[in-house]
């Protein structure tokens, strides 16, 4: 006799970002507003396959993959260089955009 028992939970309102939470900052995390962080330190990371600069916010768990759009946004208000931003707000917000000929939603 077979006393292996299984415990499954079934829950029935469940999205993707539960199932696969990212350690990073995506625009449907900002639920449609504006919201001001701090930023702790920027780092180069390996994000997949490249070396990306990622930013970290204080009092947030997930950081931003900053993108050159990103970069050159935050760069035109705190600098061009990213050692200086440390304790910076900026404000991120989600906006419609164009992604591989898909429009899409981003930060």
């Amino acid at each position: 006799m077979d006393t292996t028992q299984t415990s499954t939970t079934r829950i029935s309102k469940m999205k993707k970002d539960d199932i696969y939470p990212s350690k990073y900052l995506k625009a449907a995390d900002l639920n449609g507003e504006d919201v001001t962080y701090v930023i702790s330190e920027s780092l180069v990371e390996q994000v997949g396959d490249d070396r990306k600069l990622v930013i970290y916010f204080q009092d947030e768990d997930k950081s931003l993959v900053c993108n050159p759009t990103n970069y050159d946004r935050i760069a035109y208000f705190l600098g061009d260089e990213t050692d200086n931003w440390p304790g910076k707000e900026v404000v991120l917000y989600g906006e419609m955009v164009n992604f591989k000929g898909k429009l899409t939603e981003a930060i």
